[in-house]
């Protein structure tokens, strides 16, 4: 568990780690040049953290995961160089479909393109099931406020105010 840190001006992904049954929680991440929070597993909690200004570098993302049974909850992302949020399982790694996370209560303002990502990445993308996107709020994102590509994802009380686009835009595939 990693719990009550202040990570500042870090020149690469702020936190990064692989395995299952991680919890990363009451956390403040500022200025990482690549992504906040960069995880790969199952069973991890990301709860209750602030993310802010991660515009440094590409790719810029605040919380980027893949996995499988995740939630991700009561987090404030702000001022991302790309997608705030991002869940992407790509067919090449351990865990090739990603069932039943939730990305429920977080709050991004400021997301350099898409506030909350599904499946977006199309090469090498595995299986998304079940997933649930709730009682979330993007506010002046980029591009969309929510955008899933995946079919397996389920949209619930999920608000995007000050976006004139299409707050969730399910792709074809």
């Amino acid at each position: 568990m990693l719990s009550g840190n202040v990570i500042t001006d870090d020149r690469s992904s702020a936190v990064g780690f692989e395995g299952d049954r991680n919890t990363f929680r009451n956390n403040r991440i500022q200025r990482a040049a690549a992504a906040g929070v960069n995880f790969r597993g199952r069973g991890i909690q990301i709860t209750r953290n602030v993310v802010t200004d991660i515009p440094a570098f590409a790719p810029g993302f605040g919380i980027d995961f893949s996995g499988g049974d995740d939630r991700i909850a009561g987090n404030q992302i702000s001022r991302t160089l790309n997608q705030a949020i991002r869940l992407n399982v790509f067919e090449n790694e351990t865990a090739s479909t990603a069932h039943r996370t939730t990305v429920v209560g977080n709050v991004v303002r400021g997301a350099g393109t898409v506030g909350i990502a599904i499946s977006t990445d199309f090469e090498g993308s595995g299986t998304i099931d079940g997933t649930v996107i709730s009682g979330n709020a993007v506010i002046a994102a980029g591009a969309d406020g929510i955008q899933v590509v995946s079919p397996g994802a389920t949209l619930k009380r999920t608000s995007s105010p000050a976006i004139p686009c299409m707050a969730a835009r399910p792709w074809p595939g």
